[in-house]
């Protein structure tokens, strides 16, 4: 993460209006999915302009592996290396439990 995301006083004033707003007002389930849609609006363009992307192609082969699909511009190298290393260590664990 970037040192400064999510950091603005922009961000902060609508992060605290939210807070305020769930605050003061009645608890109600539509106020919640309000408050958590704007959260995740504000997350996403904080991500959008402060992450570096990477455009990512699909391939119409039959052989793709879906469950391994990167769906997120904001994948790089490393969490891949990561999610692979996970898959590996899923299937030793499957291979000694059986």
């Amino acid at each position: 993460m970037p040192s400064g995301f999510c950091s603005s006083d922009k961000i902060v004033d609508i992060v605290t209006e939210t807070i305020n707003s769930l605050e003061s007002h009645e608890v109600s389930q539509l106020n919640i999915h309000k408050a958590y849609a704007n959260c995740c609006s504000i997350v996403g363009e904080e991500m959008k302009q402060k992450l570096k992307s990477k455009v990512i192609f699909f391939s119409n082969s039959v052989n793709v592996n879906k469950k391994k699909r990167i769906k997120k511009p904001w994948w790089n190298e490393y969490l891949t290396y990561l999610f692979n290393d996970m898959c590996h260590a899923e299937k030793n664990m499957e291979k000694k439990v059986k």
